[in-house]
């Protein structure tokens, strides 16, 4: 397991003749000043996400490994031979260190612990599985997804230094891993090898149920599988550099206090200055756009469009400076389709509390309009991801084609090959003498359109039979389905994307949003 992480650590370490110059264009921090170091690692979770040779830092969203194997005991309640290939992780990039302890100047002493967490982590991978779970046997092999919500990690590094040309170089001999999850989603394609795709949709809805037993046996395993993961890929960056070169050189103690002293001082009274400034500015000026966010001129659609794609890429987490909020995963607290009863699929579907994933990965392909006037300019973006998906609380009844349908627990709507295109339609208010497109309450028009509907019910008609049985016939009617309730989706959708957008073009004056 993990042959080809291994190798590159190794190979790394074998083929360094000389101590790396760490890059100048990389922060670092002194030795245990741990505040630093947990804002340096955050910083180079999102910044380096596709990977950096300088560094030899692999891609981490998504991170690629070659094969993760969880073997258990006969004697576990779970008992599986479990084998995953050609992983990906995804949302590592949204990785939130909370706390950094140790990182002292003696590796041969010091700790080395993260503390961090992640709204959402997900495996997807071709897996092949034999055994038992808890009661029920599984068999198969196929596309696999594994979700898990809000984690919270302990990672704790077991340091081995060793000396190269007089330098002292840090490898972990091993990584302590804890995690804890609120809710992992699980979804295996194909179990039974397609035999009988009833059974195969109930064992993953037996999965889903019991998801927190078969977690609490499967843990051990799990944590040792991502302990060697971490370990895999952060070996590579401290095999390179001397343990020494990865830190800013000590200042004396006392002048290091003055320093610090100085920089508060400064900073207090350049608060002050600028809070002054913002107020006697602010009323002619309108908010000033983040300075640290790329901006294009008006009418500029291929730079507008490569801006919403890093923005879409790097600030999932939310911009507070932006008023944008975290879209992905993007908490909603409703989302429904009502349709007429003069419709085949004359259904009432309510969700609520619903997580949205997918959004990160939607890339916009053109844009239309933003031009200096927004009375008369055009506002459209034309988009595609290969996949978008809502899980949450549903409530439904109504027929779908010839069948009742009923029932109320939990939903997973997934669309596959999504393409997207919004329209927006601002209502321009003048605030203090300036321009402000306000996206209101149905100003956003959108087109939606997929390859594949996913639905899935958990729970219709109180009964795991039945409800097995109708899963299989929503999936098999799903793009006649999706047909019907098409307008009802746009209009939720084009709901969700006012949500998201409302917030940049309510705090700032349009003209504010562009380049002079």
């Amino acid at each position: 397991m993990y042959h080809l992480l291994t190798f590159v650590s190794i190979l790394y370490a074998v083929s360094l003749t000389a101590a790396a110059k760490y890059p100048s264009n990389l922060q670092r921090c002194h030795y245990g000043d741990t505040s630093c170091l947990t804002t340096v690692i955050n910083s180079y979770v999102r910044a380096l996400k596709d990977g950096s040779r300088d560094i030899n830092m692999v891609p981490l969203d998504p991170l690629h490994v070659d094969e993760v194997d969880i073997i258990q005991s006969s004697k576990s309640p779970v008992n599986i031979n479990l084998n995953f290939k050609d992983v990906l992780f995804h949302g590592l990039s949204n990785l939130n260190v909370k706390q950094v302890v140790g990182f002292e100047k003696d590796p041969t002493t010091s700790k080395f612990e993260i503390y961090a967490n992640v709204d959402q982590l997900s495996l997807i991978a071709k897996y092949k599985v034999k055994g038992n779970v808890i009661i029920l046997p599984v068999v198969g092999s196929g596309p696999a997804n594994l979700t898990f919500e809000n984690v919270d990690f302990i990672i704790k590094f077991i340091p081995k230094v060793e000396i190269k040309k007089g330098k002292q170089y840090l490898q972990f001999s091993d990584v302590k891993l804890d995690f804890t999850t609120t809710r992992l989603y699980m979804q295996f394609d194909n179990l039974f090898n397609g035999r009988d795709k009833a059974l195969s949709d109930g064992t993953n809805a037996f999965l889903n149920e019991n998801w927190s037993d078969i977690l609490t046996e499967l843990k051990p395993v799990l944590r040792k599988a991502i302990g060697n993961i971490i370990n895999g890929v952060v070996g590579p960056l401290f095999a390179k550099f001397p343990y020494e070169t990865l830190f800013l050189k000590q200042k004396h103690a006392i002048d290091h206090n003055q320093d610090c002293v100085r920089k508060k001082m400064l900073s207090a009274l350049c608060s002050l200055v600028l809070l002054h400034l913002f107020h006697l500015c602010s009323p002619v000026f309108g908010t000033a756009y983040p300075a640290s966010l790329p901006q294009c001129k008006p009418g500029d659609t291929e730079c507008l469009r490569t801006v919403m794609n890093e923005i879409i890429r790097t600030q999932a987490a939310g911009h507070e400076g932006l008023a944008l909020k975290a879209f992905d995963p993007l908490k909603l607290d409703k989302f429904s389709i009502v349709q007429s009863d003069k419709s085949p699929v004359n259904i009432r579907l309510n969700l609520r509390n619903i997580t949205v994933t997918g959004i990160k990965d939607i890339v916009v392909s053109k844009v239309v309009g933003f031009n200096e006037d927004p009375k008369t300019t055009k506002l459209e973006v034309t988009g595609k991801t290969k996949r978008l998906v809502f899980v949450g609380k549903y409530t439904l009844n109504g027929q779908v084609l010839i069948l009742p349908i009923a029932g109320n627990g939990l939903a997973n709507l997934t669309f596959e090959n999504v393409n997207i295109h919004i329209k927006v339609f601002p209502k321009v208010e003048i605030r203090d003498g300036k321009e402000y497109a306000i996206i209101g309450k149905d100003t956003v028009k959108c087109k939606f359109t997929t390859s594949k509907f996913i639905p899935y019910f958990s729970n219709l008609f109180n009964n795991e039979e039945i409800s097995k049985t109708m899963n299989m016939f929503l999936q098999q009617n799903s793009d006649e389905i999706f047909r019907e309730v098409k307008v009802s989706v746009e209009k939720e959708v084009g709901d969700v994307v006012r949500s998201l957008v409302a917030g940049p073009f309510d705090k700032f004056p349009y003209r504010n949003l562009f380049l002079p």
